[in-house]
């Protein structure tokens, strides 16, 4: 798209168009661009930065992607460097391999084709198998995850090529790792230098699982904190038994309110819009007399709608019934512009207003004509938490006519109200739509990318944790066997079990204290960024660091733990043998 194209500029001519042909065609009533505002955006962007738009399209978010991006490669680079751990705990325990491979004449290069051959025929058939089970998985990760995507079409090809130089590209570097680590261990006189090296090398393997383990271990807990947050904190309003209802006509609207208000399990029905919305849409309002001006939310809301929703009245009164008009009375100009509309609004409201005796205060601007305070309402969290409460006008003599009801059952009866809905539209031909028409606060749709991350983090984990234990088990055997030696000579001299394994296990811990310190810093930032999406949020307490970093305390010495008793309950003579 060429820079000199101004999108606010065309956006604002094209709400001009359309508020000018709506006006052409209504009868006795007339809006301005203000009330038919568009943004445009690139079809490039839509997928990934339209999360706010709503609709009924399904939506990337390019943060989670990004999120799964970085795990991804971690575990990717994670279960490459416990195959090399694995193979480093083998060979020391097979060093004559290598030797008796040299004295039958083997040259370094054959040697070296070797472990790359192996290498890539395990990688190719770990792809195979990975291929045959990715159906099952799939469905898996589509059931929680909310996201579809079909494997195996032309447009795959590429992705398949890509993999596969990845895998050709790990796979030679594999074998290349083992045929040095062979090398090393096949000569006795290893210098301190070489030494050193190796054992820097085998920190930074041990580690950097470690501190991914940590970090994951820590975003879940806090993931499901914040979680947890959502799903407790008092909204303010009824989400369990109201229910918002599209109407298609103003007729069905009034033989919906007809029919329905004679049931029992019926607490109200209410002229409405949806009170919870996935964003925030602003308008100007002002107070009269004032240049004060509340950039708010403005809800069409009739008498009822506050007990539809069990909203607390906190002071005034609630909105007259007899000034409610009817279908043909709102779309009266004349009335209209005599008529000082009612409302109620919010604490909010009232504290950005700066207003100390808020009834009785005339209100103009996006209202319509003009507005008057008569009460003032609790705050309520209409919006996801990504958002602080907003000021918020309620009232149903505004300048759009919502043909939407809201309707508050009786706990339990649910099923039975939805059953009967479906018995309306179905009678005017509508059943089909039901799913579009009749809404309810689901917090499964509105926190989904949330949900989605919580479901990865623990399958990541789960994941990284299984791989790390095969990591530390081909350590700790690389450890005990490269040791032999001095476990032999300690036990020879009266060393008892426990401190063989505290030998043994001392480095553990310290990889794994390190590894803590490493991975705080990492996991506090990345989540301060992810929390900083909401407006309301859970503390980051040191303590969950803690625990995160004990548990992978714990589970490294639970995982070394065996192999170090076994080389410590080792009988000396046979450690000493070939020694």
């Amino acid at each position: 798209m060429p820079k000199s194209i101004n999108l606010d500029m065309i956006a604002s001519q094209f709400s001009g168009i359309i508020a000018n042909e709506i006006n052409r065609n209504a009868v006795g009533y007339q809006i301005s661009a203000e009330y038919t505002k568009y943004h445009l955006q690139p079809f490039n962007e839509m997928y990934m930065d339209s999360l706010s738009v709503r609709d009924e399209m399904n939506k990337g978010d390019s943060q989670f992607v990004q999120i799964m991006i970085v795990i991804g490669f971690s575990i990717l680079l994670i279960i490459w460097l416990n195959y090399i751990i694995l193979n480093m705990g083998v060979l020391s325990k097979n060093k004559s391999y290598g030797a008796i491979h040299n004295i039958l004449g083997g040259s370094s290069v054959t040697l070296l084709k070797k472990y790359i051959s192996f290498a890539l025929l395990f990688s190719v058939l770990v792809f195979i198998i990975v291929l045959f089970i990715y159906p099952f998985v799939y469905k898996i990760i589509a059931s929680f995850s909310g996201y579809h995507y079909s494997l195996f079409t032309e447009n795959d090809f590429p992705i398949f090529g890509k993999f596969l130089v990845m895998l050709l590209l790990f796979s030679v570097l594999s074998g290349t790792f083992q045929y040095l680590i062979s090398k090393k261990m096949v000569g006795r006189n290893i210098s301190e230098t070489q030494k050193y090296m190796q054992k820097r090398f085998f920190n930074f393997l041990i580690q950097f699982q470690l501190v991914t383990f940590v970090v994951l271990l820590t975003s879940m807990f806090f993931v499901n904190r914040q979680i947890k947050l959502i799903r407790q904190s008092d909204l303010g309003f009824n989400t369990e038994n109201t229910f918002s209802i599209y109407m298609m006509s103003n007729n069905d609207q009034v033989l919906f309110k007809q029919e329905f208000a004679q049931l029992s399990y019926i607490n109200a029905i209410a002229n409405g819009e949806n009170l919870f919305s996935s964003g925030y849409v602003q308008h100007s309002v002002y107070i009269e007399g004032t240049d004060n001006e509340i950039e708010t939310q403005i809800i069409p809301g009739d008498h009822n709608y506050i007990e539809a929703y069990d909203i607390e009245l906190l002071s005034g009164k609630n909105l007259d019934s007899a000034k409610i008009p009817t279908w043909e009375e709102f779309f009266n100009i004349k009335r209209k512009s005599s008529t000082v509309v009612e409302v109620l609004v919010n604490e909010e409201f009232v504290r950005k207003a700066g207003l100390k005796n808020p009834i009785g205060t005339i209100l103009s601007g996006e209202v319509g004509n003009k507005a008057q305070i008569v009460g003032v309402i609790e705050n309520v969290r209409n919006l996801p938490f990504y958002y602080n409460t907003k000021p918020m006008v309620v009232g149903y003599d505004l300048p759009f006519y919502v043909m939407n009801l809201v309707v508050s059952v009786k706990n339990g009866f649910e099923p039975v109200f939805l059953k009967e809905v479906e018995k309306f539209f179905k009678e005017r031909n509508l059943a089909s739509y039901i799913d579009q028409l009749v809404l309810k606060y689901d917090y499964e749709t509105i926190y989904s990318k949330e949900e989605s991350l919580r479901k990865f983090i623990q399958i990541f984990s789960i994941i990284i944790l299984l791989t790390m234990i095969m990591g530390l088990v081909g350590l700790s055997l690389y450890i005990s066997e490269s040791k032999t030696k001095e476990i032999g000579i300690r036990k020879v001299n009266g060393a008892k079990i426990s401190e063989v394994i505290v030998l043994l296990n001392k480095d553990f811990v310290k990889w794994v204290a390190i590894a803590f310190i490493i991975a705080t810093p990492i996991a506090w930032y990345a989540l301060r960024l992810w929390l900083e999406n909401f407006a309301y949020k859970t503390t980051l307490s040191w303590w969950i660091f803690a625990l995160a970093g004990l548990l992978a305390l714990g589970i490294a010495l639970l995982t070394v733990s065996w192999q170090s008793w076994k080389a410590a309950t080792r009988n000396p003579v046979e450690s000493l043998r070939y020694e």
